[in-house]
């Protein structure tokens, strides 16, 4: 019986883990796809005298923002 309740709360805890882990890396996600963190790579990108990339700023991630 305890070891089924541990298993059980080892298992909780493995999923809320991973769970705010996803939703971490969702947040990550996001941010690259900014206009603004776009420009940052395009200012260090200058910086080491390398071409600018182009930045795409669509409706869409406007109003995401």
């Amino acid at each position: 019986m305890d070891e089924d309740k541990l298993k059980e709360i080892k298992n909780k805890r493995a999923r809320e883990k991973a769970k705010a882990n996803r939703e971490k890396m969702k947040q990550i996600a996001l941010q690259k796809k900014t206009v603004e963190y776009q420009k940052k790579v395009n200012e260090n990108r200058t910086a080491f005298g390398l071409e600018k990339n182009k930045i795409q700023a669509s409706l869409t991630m406007y109003f995401k923002k």
